[in-house]
């Protein structure tokens, strides 16, 4: 709604008023809730008029106005801009309004703030991740202990639901993350893995499969087709590690919260459901390392890195070399036979072998679609109950006795117009 210096509000459908805006005053600190959610953005030169959220008028029309965007063009889900702008109380009616899934954008990094909206709007932009995971994958300066608090109870007992946080690694606003974070592409691939398989709604931001280093707002927002929508060895990456999810979702995937198995400065070890991820900060020109980590899997389950196609048995607990810097993302053999074609038997010696091929080829043999799958609840379990607050919370009689401002038929510019 950006404008010339004089505002002239009639331009403004159906809120053609200055009485449905809140007076003039642009924010001047960006810490104040207040100022926040009723200051105009904008400067001078090009102001934001602010709708007056307040206003009974302006609750009902914007409410009536997503229901019936959402209804006409079918959206099962909705990212909504500039959440801490809008009073919080106007958000469960909203949300309840459209009927959908909501993810609001809250920008900070700080928990405690960030979960305070959560009640009020459901979803939300995953930034207290954000910052810890640009950190813990920060070139020669990684620490990964402070990304896995992120799995503990008591980080997790800051919000109402984990599960409905949007975890990303780059976005329309911020430096890309091989501008500022790594290049690596081992390093990528890893921060990646954990976007994408623990806990949380990923997102992925066009051009992170084509390796887009802008340094943030506008810089960050190239042109796709420059790229020529190259197939790129990320594109495939990324494609499969959505394969893991969706073979795993049943299996316990869906259902249980990551946990945290070992950790120390430079790997981490999780599992969540029959997932299981060893994470590496140290890049492709580190020196292999062996791990040897305890997991939830049961004693001579076979477990196989849908990467490479490799197989570890696990005893008393898992033995895993990181090459390269590369992650390790295991399913149990009978889920990965659905993603890998090409399965190696564990590695073990001689004696042992010839049973556990035996054995391997036995459960190879029997492995189909057709076969029920197993599930493997490991973590805590996902509350699925609805977070987002009733909205008769808030509702006042003033706010139900407001107007739904409808445009005339001549004044809308768009035949796809929902008013």
């Amino acid at each position: 709604m950006g404008s010339p210096p004089d505002v002239d509000y009639s331009r403004y459908i159906p809120f053609n008023d200055p009485v449905y805006y809140h007076p003039q005053s642009f924010v001047k600190n960006y810490d104040d809730e207040r100022d926040c959610e009723e200051g105009w953005l904008g400067d001078g030169h090009v102001p934001l008029p602010d709708l007056d959220t307040e206003n009974s008028t302006v609750v009902r029309t914007l409410q009536a106005w997503i229901s019936a965007v959402v209804k006409r063009f079918k959206i099962d889900g909705l990212r909504v801009d500039t959440v801490k702008h809008v009073r919080k109380s106007f958000w469960p009616g909203f949300v309840r309004s459209a009927g959908v899934w909501c993810m609001g954008e809250v920008l900070s990094g700080d928990p405690d703030f960030l979960s305070s909206y959560q009640p009020y709007i459901g979803g939300l932009l995953d930034y207290g991740t954000y910052y810890p995971l640009k950190r813990a994958f920060s070139d020669g300066k990684g620490n990964m202990f402070e990304l896995a608090n992120l799995l503990t109870p008591g980080y997790r007992s800051k919000f109402r639901d984990v599960q409905q946080l949007a975890t990303f690694m780059e976005n329309h606003d911020m430096p890309r993350f091989t501008h500022d974070t790594s290049s690596d592409i081992a390093v990528v691939k890893n921060a990646m893995a954990w976007t994408l398989l623990t806990d949380g709604v990923p997102i992925i931001y066009y051009g992170q499969e084509q390796s887009f280093s802008g340094d943030g707002d506008p810089g960050s927002r190239e042109l796709m087709w420059m790229s020529r929508y190259t197939t790129t060895p990320l594109y495939e990456y990324i494609a499969l590690l959505n394969h893991v999810r969706r073979v795993s979702w049943d299996a316990g995937f869906g259902s249980h919260l990551a946990m945290v198995l070992d950790v120390d400065y430079n790997v981490v070890i999780i599992q969540k459901g029959p997932v299981l991820l060893v994470l590496s900060n140290q890049g492709s020109h580190s020196k292999p390392r062996s791990i040897s980590g305890q997991t939830k899997f049961a004693r001579g389950t076979v477990l196989v890195d849908v990467l490479t196609g490799q197989s570890v048995l696990v005893g008393r607990s898992a033995k895993i070399t990181i090459t390269a810097g590369q992650p390790r993302v295991f399913l149990p053999h009978k889920l990965a036979t659905l993603i890998c074609s090409n399965i190696a038997p564990p590695l073990q010696s001689f004696i042992p072998r010839l049973f556990s091929l035996f054995n391997f080829m036995s459960s190879s043999k029997s492995s189909s679609h057709e076969t029920e799958r197993n599930f493997w609840p490991c973590g805590d379990a996902v509350d699925a109950q609805d977070i987002v607050l009733d909205d008769g919370d808030f509702a006042s009689n003033q706010e139900q006795s407001g107007q739904i401002l409808r445009p005339p038929p001549a004044s809308i510019p768009s035949a796809y117009s929902i008013f």
